[in-house]
């Protein structure tokens, strides 16, 4: 085993959400997503920013990091924002 860079960008494959906090997890509810990196990695983490009714299989994510302490980083999903550039935007009359 390695440790090896990644994009952070992969696509949701599952998720639960968790009704009651147990030891130190965070405050319930809270969602629990498996998502797929395009790397190849599969990851299990907790999801921010998103309702799970918003959810579906295939969704972009992309990782971020919340620091815990001085040399803890807790990996986290959100639902990548689907930008389309300027000059694609519709314009509406």
């Amino acid at each position: 085993m390695r440790f090896e860079p990644v994009r952070g960008k992969g696509v949701l494959v599952s998720w639960t959400r968790v009704a009651e906090a147990v030891g130190g997890a965070p405050t319930a509810p809270y969602l629990v997503v498996v998502v797929d990196l395009e790397e190849g990695v599969r990851l299990l983490l907790n999801l921010v920013g998103s309702a799970a009714d918003e959810l579906r299989v295939g969704l972009p994510v992309r990782l971020r990091f919340q620091q815990i302490d001085a040399d803890v980083w807790l990996p986290l999903a959100e639902l990548e924002e689907l930008e389309q550039p300027e000059d694609e935007l519709e314009a509406v009359s």
